[in-house]
């Protein structure tokens, strides 16, 4: 469409070029804009610290090789960096600052000599690797391993359920498609835009299936509208998943539906129930498939999403926010800890073992456009460190033992389930005999004393005071969690350095080496849906009735599973040994509490397990301290707030009327009560 012609005024264009300067600022992606201002916040801190005058852009505007130099000193004494590749990489975004800031290109000669600088001197100086370190992919035997290891024997901690079964969806997903983790989740490069994979990109059909025009299944579509460097731009990979009877462990289609019902994600009011997806999605006979829309509502929100805290102190799944890859990267690195993988490495593993199939099994430029590069020349860092070819076998033109070979180039070679999951009692207490933590409590404690003295309450010290005492607490616990994991760090480590003679010295006096993991603390409900899950059966030997049948209880299972919530401060208290199902919360619970000790709150919570629920604290105090920490801390009584003792809605207009109300009411036994 052509635009109308406007007509300009005699000397407009004269007006422009007598005008003064346009300052346009390169267009950058939001990506490297953040990791400009991350560094750029750096060099800020570094001249207001530093450098006399603290003045960031007069040190920009006088630039010399011997600011550079005590920059880069300054960011390698504050920060703990290991890799000279990715010390370049931020230097980089350092020039890239300088050239969005002072609006000139960055000095060439300054440039040469900062690299040569950082490649002899500094890299020696402060023993930067050269080295690129490698961890090898994630192949199918791996991903089973660890999906039922998440499943059925983990003991890892996850606020929600739903976050729980978010993370191995994320694994199929990405070993499906070969995708990043920030194409599915909120990517730390465009941190709080609150973009992710959503309901929008996601379509879902029950289509007739061309082999057995008789059956008909599931299929689904989802769209990677976040591949780096091509965000929510160009023609983005449209990838199909189907179901997967044979082995409902790696079925996606059943984890975005179990998603969808928890979000009441369906537009059709008659999908209530798993059920209700197979008997009301007929094909009818002049079409190929039946649509199954999400709600226009649902749209714009993310599929996985973060548990959160809500006014009243519970755990509940955000409404609208994405789980971030950082939250992500962080439950990975603890489920492949306790799963006893020697190198946890990051979530790559899984695109690179996804991308390491489809370089045998499709072209250059299909890989290319299902893995977002750019250029072919990309995949060269994909290539497996270990070469996954029998090159003796070649050589003598024998039989390639693929299988073993395949075995030698994958996490599962070392990976061992007994390796130690966290610090034993000695380990703790090498920590705390540690001179600058006890030197920080001290001063903690000092601090805290004169406080008191000087004010009655801490409350009552001036903003400035309490701001040092809290900051001296912050650097406690940031001492303290550093210590720890420096120390689980080295231990995890030595276990796997010291293994092989601990198995040859128990083979060389005839004894067993074996492991039977610790089961106690895992519900009886994960054991059945694993049982059910992670059956591997050859799917043309079953009846289509009954993987239907088992594909509606799995989706049941797994729903049940998110009002069975266990509290972490209850995990290691609480044994479950039967069924919810079989001992549920009472119907009629007594308007008093049978052991006066119990939580009003999670008693009326029925999102939790029923032993959880119920669950008896050991004193009147630890009661107190749990309903204080844990449902008043963020509970606001200006607003209305009733009593969530089982069917008590008896209003709340204070934490005095609420304390009274509990113990005078419900018999709950507390301090002064």
């Amino acid at each position: 469409m052509n635009k109308p012609q406007i007509e300009k005024r005699k000397g407009h264009y004269m007006k422009i070029v007598h005008g003064p300067p346009r300052d346009v600022k390169p267009d950058l992606e939001n990506s490297t804009k953040v990791s400009m201002r991350r560094v750029g916040n750096c060099y800020k801190r570094f001249v207001e610290e530093e450098l006399d005058p603290p003045i960031p852009h007069y040190w920009m505007e006088n630039l010399t090789m011997n600011v550079v130099e005590a920059f880069l000193r300054w960011y390698l004494d504050e920060h703990n960096v290991e890799s000279l590749s990715g010390f370049l990489v931020l230097v980089r975004f350092w020039r890239i600052y300088y050239c969005y800031e002072m609006n000139k290109d960055f000095p060439y000669n300054i440039k040469r000599k900062t690299k040569e600088l950082i490649c002899t001197i500094i890299k020696i100086e402060y023993g930067l690797c050269e080295l690129v370190k490698s961890q090898p992919p994630c192949y199918a035997d791996s991903l089973l391993y660890l999906l039922h290891h998440a499943a059925a024997l983990s003991v890892v901690f996850f606020p929600t359920q739903r976050q729980r079964s978010q993370h191995g969806t994320i694994w199929k997903m990405m070993t499906a498609t070969a995708a990043r983790s920030g194409t599915l989740l909120e990517s730390s490069g465009y941190c709080r835009t609150n973009d992710a994979l959503r309901w929008g990109d996601i379509e879902l059909f029950m289509v007739t299936d061309p082999e057995y025009p008789s059956c008909q299944v599931l299929l689904m579509r989802v769209t990677h509208r976040l591949n780096k460097g091509k965000w929510n731009k160009g023609k983005p990979p449209i990838f199909t998943y189907t179901e997967r009877n044979d082995n409902l462990a790696f079925c996606v289609i059943q984890d975005i539906i179990e998603f969808a019902f928890m979000d009441q994600a369906f537009s059709s009011e008659h999908i209530k129930e798993p059920r209700d997806i197979w008997h009301h999605t007929k094909v009818p006979a002049h079409r190929k498939s039946t649509p199954i829309h999400f709600k226009a509502s649902t749209r714009d929100i993310p599929v996985f999403r973060p548990g959160v805290r809500d006014a009243h102190g519970n755990w509940t799944t955000h409404p609208t926010r994405a789980l971030t890859a950082v939250q992500f990267g962080e439950d990975e690195k603890k489920l492949c800890i306790d799963a006893g993988l020697e190198d946890p490495g990051s979530a790559y593993k899984y695109r690179k073992g996804a991308a390491a199939h489809f370089d045998r099994n499709t072209t250059e430029h299909r890989r290319n456009h299902m893995m977002g590069h750019a250029g072919s020349h990309i995949f060269r860092e994909y290539v497996n460190q270990c070469v996954d070819m029998d090159t003796q076998s070649v050589f003598l033109e024998t039989a390639a033992k693929d299988a073993l070979i395949k075995l030698s180039c994958h996490s599962d070679l070392t990976h061992d389930p007994s390796a130690p999951k966290h610090l034993n009692d000695d380990q703790k207490k090498t920590v705390k005999k540690d001179m600058k933590l006890g030197e920080l409590k001290n001063k903690h404690q000092c601090l805290r004393n004169d406080l008191i003295a000087q004010y009655g309450q801490l409350k009552n010290a001036r903003d400035t005071e309490v701001c040092r005492y809290h900051r001296l607490g912050q650097q406690i616990r940031f001492r303290w969690k550093k210590l720890q994991k420096k120390v689980f760090k080295k231990a995890y480590h030595d276990f796997f350095e010291n293994v092989s003679n601990n198995i040859i010295e128990k083979n060389y006096h005839s004894q067993d080496t074996s492991f039977v993991p610790d089961t106690s603390l895992v519900l009886p409900e994960w054991k059945e849906l694993a049982d059910l899950d992670f059956q591997n059966w050859d799917a043309s030997t079953v009846s289509e009735l009954q993987l239907l049948e088992d594909c509606i209880q799995s989706l049941e299972l797994h729903l049940a599973l998110h009002h069975l919530h266990m509290p972490k401060h209850l995990a290691s208290k609480i044994i479950p040994t039967e069924l919810a199902r079989d001992k549920p919360f009472p119907a009629n619970f007594p308007t008093q509490s049978p052991t006066d000790l119990q939580c009003p709150d999670c008693l009326g919570n029925l999102d939790y397990h029923p032993a959880a629920q119920q669950y008896t604290f050991s004193s009147k105090y630890a009661l107190k301290n749990h309903i204080d920490d844990v449902h008043l801390a963020n509970r606001d009584f200006s607003k209305q707030v009733e009593c969530h003792y089982p069917d008590c809605k008896m209003p709340l207009v204070s934490k005095i009327y609420f304390y009274n109300h509990i113990v005078t009411v419900h018999g709950i036994l507390l301090p002064g009560a």
